[in-house]
């Protein structure tokens, strides 16, 4: 996955609690506000998506996560539907995992804009 386009810029910079991949999409725990890969695989602690890192990061270090950009070379999307987080942290897929969270819409089959804004949105109607 790469990044090719931030749509708004409104970066979050954050320290990274584990390894994490340019193009994974991350929650910022509460419990200790680093950085870690989002899954939604039951079980597991849910925290909301709040972006996708920029580039890659090893825990410890600093990592930027972008919350409005446009991500390529995925594959599987359906052009206009929604895309969700996967059971694999870190990632996305176009069907929902164990709990259903968008985070975002597919432009392509292989393009989506990710906005976790919609999660919010979609839980206050």
């Amino acid at each position: 996955m790469s990044i090719v386009k931030v749509v708004r810029d409104s970066s979050i910079p954050v320290e990274a609690g584990e390894d994490i991949e340019s193009g994974e999409v991350c929650s910022i725990s509460s419990s200790d506000g680093l950085a870690y890969l989002a899954c939604a695989g039951t079980g597991i602690e849910e925290m909301p998506v709040v972006g996708v890192a920029e580039t890659d990061a090893a825990s410890g270090e600093m990592v930027e996560l972008k919350r409005f950009a446009q991500i390529e070379d995925m594959t599987g999307l359906t052009q206009g539907g929604p895309v969700y987080l996967s059971n694999t942290p870190g990632a996305v897929q176009a069907t929902a995992g164990d709990t259903a969270h968008i985070v975002g819409i597919a432009i392509t089959d292989t393009k989506y804009f990710l906005d976790p804004e919609i999660i919010t949105q979609q839980t206050q109607h």
